[in-house]
């Protein structure tokens, strides 16, 4: 008598996205190295970095696929090409990863459990605790106060006491950890170069909404994301991106009595932050005031900020 056929299991490919911090980029691989799900591969996207990261994972991590950028192209920029690599390697599915997350070893099969769950899910996302303070929640999913346009970490820095223990369909998923099926990644198309970073994996998620794709947060499983990015380093750095990119969002997918309301909120910060230009407010209030100029003249992208911070959003997201 015959034996049947062992069902498949899906093609996994955990995508970093890394600039310097090699220290943490390596904490983060020594996470994926002991994770149990079988058909896995990694894959290092680095961004530019100048701290030797390429040359500290290649030698403590040999088998990790190193794809180093010739300069940092933003979150939406690296986790594009680590995308476009990882498919064409025949992954089904997609972990996409800041390199200063920790990973449990059972958290990449919970997620495709549940995305295989569901064909109708394009995305999935766990819960995200901060790494300094392993029980507050950073987010259990994602959702749009749609007369703002802004995102809200649902249970961001709550403790966690089984009040999201559910799983649910949400706006959006943080891009410092998130599940993405590769039939969906090829449908919706690639994270959008005009956001850089900052509101990149929001948008992604709403263009997949619209399209009849869910977006699903799931309790079963967690990530701690040390979320120490600063923006000491290059001072109104994410003022900046959070502003310019507030007013695409609205742009594209708000309706016109929301836009007009974010518009005139964005113009009046600017004229606002003209008096903080002689004190020690003048980075930020310069931030603002590029935002929104660029904003308008249709300046999107990278920005007027020749370095980006390391963490979560040195390689955006």
């Amino acid at each position: 008598m015959n034996k049947p056929l062992a069902a498949k299991v899906p093609h996994l490919c955990a995508v970093v996205i890394a600039y310097n911090q090699w220290e943490q980029t390596l904490a983060c691989l020594q996470a994926l190295s002991g994770v149990t799900y079988p058909a896995r591969t990694v894959l290092l996207v680095d961004n530019g970095s100048t701290d030797g990261t390429t040359e500290a994972v290649a030698q403590a991590f040999p088998q990790v696929c190193v794809l180093r950028l010739d300069e940092n192209r933003g979150y939406a920029g690296g986790a594009n090409i680590g995308l476009a690599h990882a498919l064409a390697d025949g992954a089904d599915y997609v972990l996409l990863l800041n390199n200063d997350v920790w990973v449990p070893p059972d958290a990449p099969e919970a997620l495709v459990a549940a995305a295989e769950a569901d064909p109708c899910i394009a995305a999935v996302g766990p819960k995200v605790y901060y790494a300094d303070d392993p029980q507050r929640l950073q987010s259990a999913g994602g959702t749009i106060d749609w007369r703002t346009m802004r995102s809200q970490l649902i249970g961001q820095d709550e403790i966690d006491q089984s009040q999201y223990d559910y799983p649910r369909d949400v706006d959006f998923v943080s891009g410092c950890a998130m599940l993405i099926r590769a039939r969906a990644w090829s449908m919706v198309g690639g994270f959008d170069l005009a956001y850089f970073l900052y509101y990149e994996e929001v948008d992604w998620c709403l263009r997949a909404r619209r399209v009849g794709w869910k977006v699903v947060y799931i309790p079963s499983t967690g990530i701690w994301h040390a979320d120490k990015v600063s923006s000491a380093d290059e001072p109104g750095l994410v003022t900046y991106y959070t502003t310019r990119n507030l007013l695409l969002l609205a742009h594209r997918y708000a309706n016109w009595r929301t836009q007009f309301a974010v518009y005139v909120e964005a113009l009046w910060r600017a004229v606002r932050s003209l008096r903080h230009l002689a004190s020690q407010r003048r980075p930020w209030a310069l931030a603002t005031i590029w935002a929104v100029r660029d904003f308008f003249s249709g300046r999107l992208g990278r920005g007027p900020y020749p370095r980006v911070p390391g963490g979560k959003h040195a390689s955006g997201g």
